[in-house]
């Protein structure tokens, strides 16, 4: 499923009912359209997610070589450089200047993973 606004909306509109989605209450001001135990089974898992990036991030910090090579995925281009993905929820901007020419052809980036941007 696409994740867009636009999508979101158009997903929103479609089980909609006059315009108005049913939610609970689930807590001071916190309404959400899953069950009580859904929501706080998602809370957890996204905690548990934020709290991994946290970790990865802070032994990134701890260990960081800058003469040591790391491997990452593309996650987005843009007209001054890439970015990086080198850990879940970590990315490294890379300015072109950066970049080796043999990874760039007529003023845009080669190879594939091309993002968003």
């Amino acid at each position: 499923t696409e994740a867009s606004t636009a999508a979101i909306r158009d997903r929103l509109k479609e089980i909609s009912t006059a315009g108005r989605i049913e939610v609970k209450e689930i807590g001071i001001c916190t309404v959400s359209m899953l069950s009580k135990k859904e929501f706080e089974f998602r809370r957890q898992e996204i905690e548990a997610r934020h709290r991994q990036m946290e970790e990865g991030i802070a032994i990134l910090r701890d260990n960081f070589d800058s003469k040591k090579w790391r491997s990452g995925r593309v996650s987005s281009v843009s007209d001054k450089g890439v970015y990086v993905s080198i850990l879940e929820g970590k990315d490294a901007f890379i300015p072109l200047l950066e970049l080796p020419e043999s990874h760039i052809s007529e003023g845009k980036l080669q190879g594939k993973g091309k993002g968003k941007g």
